[in-house]
């Protein structure tokens, strides 16, 4: 991977120690450190100031498409082709907890603003939001054709239609941790059975 500046063009550094492809970066939220996914499996952080490799996350059995900090910086999050998502936290390198369940594999990766909830989405067609200090899966967005479903965990239909990333958003809860929608309309409460 390569800095640059922004104003000039020019190459700050390069920080090179991946064996293969980068597919993602982030930058931590105070800027001190990046994050890599590369296709050999790994991600590392580094110093921007340096260059130099502060930490490996080795673990995935496939390449890292992507990475993100969460909102604070204490925890990293992956996601693999080998179909997992995974947090990390930040300081030992010890992996946290292992999100699985994708069919495919998870080629995106992102924390909700107050670090409470993430997003991971995937080859197999679905979208999946997760509860961060439990790992437990909270809602599945499942894409179609022409339209999308949403589903609770316990594979009841929560809602279903043409305005996906609308709701989508009303999913993360809010400041106060409650539900941005609270009131499902008639047909959110079908129960049809998605396969």
């Amino acid at each position: 991977a390569r800095l640059w500046n922004t104003e000039t063009g020019a190459e700050i550094r390069r920080l090179e120690g991946h064996k293969g492809g980068v597919f993602s970066v982030a930058f931590a939220p105070d800027g001190t450190t990046l994050l890599t996914g590369s296709h050999d499996g790994t991600a590392r952080l580094w110093n921007t100031e340096t260059g130099a490799e502060i930490r490996r996350f080795k673990g995935h059995e496939r390449g890292v498409q992507s990475v993100a900090f969460a909102p604070d910086g204490a925890t990293l999050l992956t996601g693999s082709m080998d179909g997992t998502a995974r947090l990390w936290n930040t300081e030992t390198g010890a992996e946290i907890r292992r999100l699985e369940g994708h069919k495919g594999g998870v080629t995106s990766v992102a924390f909700a603003p107050d670090g409470a909830t993430l997003l991971t989405d995937s080859g197999d067609g679905t979208a999946r939001l997760w509860n961060v200090a439990t790992g437990m899966l909270e809602y599945e967005i499942i894409l179609l054709p022409d339209s999308w479903v949403v589903r609770s965990a316990d594979q009841e239909i929560i809602r279903h239609g043409p305005n996906l990333w609308r709701y989508a958003y009303s999913l993360i809860p809010s400041k106060n941790g409650l539900p941005r929608v609270t009131v499902p309309d008639e047909e959110s409460l079908s129960r049809r059975q998605v396969k």
